[in-house]
């Protein structure tokens, strides 16, 4: 799934792209609804080329394309998705500005942390916490592209009918939550996972980092990934690949896999 900086109550129907637009490049789509009762940040750990600095990430606005994962479910035989899933698991810094750079990218801003020691210069709200980032990178180091969630709580919610207001009725609850759907978050990166397609999976809520943690996911490539993937009849229409700004390649075709259950929380690797 991934990495929250808040509390959030509830994250489903997690859907996850990936292909590899060159030998070092890959692009990544990332859509979910979450529930929560404060704005937070979603944070997603990459296997970057720590070479690349603060360039190794490009974000892609795609509020063009909010139904993008329902475009690529059309491509796939009206069946019961099903299979399993096998986990593959297993630099010097260069002088940076004071801040990092933020991105208005659709629905939201995004930042690319290059290392952990650089999240001291994002804004503090959206900072993970320093022992979530030691467990994240104690098998390697990441860099984190960051998307700020916004519209929860009080703010959000719609104004109450006149009625309700004069007579004080159904008075909001303290700490009431809400449920959004945000459009697909894009982005592209060098890669230091050649041959293969990296989907963020690693589940952190609440602060904590479990051994196994609930999936609800359905994964998409295009490329090679494993034997139990299912296949699309058809590749992406070419209005799609256009809106989607070089997530998706045109002319290939699509797969697919569900993942629901406890599972390790671990991210996938799968060839490309």
């Amino acid at each position: 799934m991934c990495c929250f900086t808040g509390t959030v109550t509830q994250v489903e129907k997690t859907r996850i792209f990936a292909r590899r637009v060159d030998e070092r490049t890959q692009s990544l789509a990332y859509a979910m609804n979450v529930e929560a009762s404060g704005d937070l940040a979603m944070v997603l750990p990459l296997p970057t080329d720590l070479a690349a600095g603060d360039g190794a990430v490009r974000f892609v606005d795609l509020s063009q394309e909010p139904h993008l994962f329902a475009t690529l479910d059309a491509l796939f035989p009206v069946l019961e998705m099903e299979g399993s899933l096998t986990f593959d698991v297993e630099a010097s810094r260069q002088a940076k500005p004071q801040t990092l750079a933020v991105h208005t990218v659709g629905d939201y801003e995004a930042s690319f942390v290059p290392t952990a020691s650089d999240f001291e210069r994002l804004d503090a709200r959206f900072r993970l916490s320093p022992a979530i980032i030691e467990s994240l990178c104690a098998r390697e180091r990441f860099g984190f592209a960051v998307f700020q969630l916004r519209g929860f709580g009080a703010a959000s919610t719609p104004p109450r009918p006149w009625w309700k207001r004069v007579f004080g009725a159904d008075e909001a609850p303290a700490g009431a939550t809400t449920r959004k759907t945000f459009h697909p978050m894009g982005l592209t990166f060098q890669s230091r996972e050649p041959g293969m397609l990296f989907l963020p999976t690693v589940h952190v809520h609440d602060g904590t980092l479990s051994a196994t943690a609930r999936f609800d996911h359905v994964l998409y490539a295009q490329g090679a990934a494993e034997p139990s993937w299912e296949t699309s009849e058809s590749a992406p229409h070419p209005h799609t690949v256009a809106r989607a700004g070089g997530i998706l390649a045109e002319g290939a075709l699509v797969r697919r896999l569900a993942v629901v259950g406890e599972l390790p929380n671990r991210d996938v690797l799968v060839p490309a």
